[in-house]
């Protein structure tokens, strides 16, 4: 397992976060080191059926972010776009020997303002 394709940024929408001030912008929850995985054809075409989109396949460690990323969050990758999660499936890495996440997302098509991404 191979974590080197950047630093992805979780968020919860700030409307979802009690005590937060309403704002397009979210509240950061979770960063961490990601890697790329391949979209595959039955991934692709599942999304497609329920009238979603896979653009990317991140894989991350599990470390306790599991339990707080839900469906209505985003994230920010290391092109600085921000992504809608579409699915996250929590699996075992048996050769690496750590819990993982594997995170469908779509782009949004915006970059995230704000941040130092290139």
């Amino acid at each position: 397992m191979i974590l080197d394709a950047g630093i992805a940024e979780f968020y919860h929408p700030a409307e979802h976060v009690p005590g937060s001030m309403v704002s397009r912008d979210g509240v950061l929850f979770h960063r961490g080191w990601y890697g790329e995985r391949t979209v595959g054809l039955t991934r692709f075409y599942t999304a497609r059926q329920n009238n979603d989109r896979v653009d990317r396949l991140i894989r991350i460690l599990r470390e306790g972010a599991w339990a707080d990323i839900g469906a209505e969050d985003y994230c920010v990758l290391s092109d600085g776009y921000r992504y809608r999660i579409v699915q996250v499936q929590m699996i075992r890495d048996e050769e690496a020997g750590a819990d993982v996440l594997d995170i469908s997302v779509e782009r949004t098509g915006k970059k995230d303002v704000g941040t130092d991404h290139t």
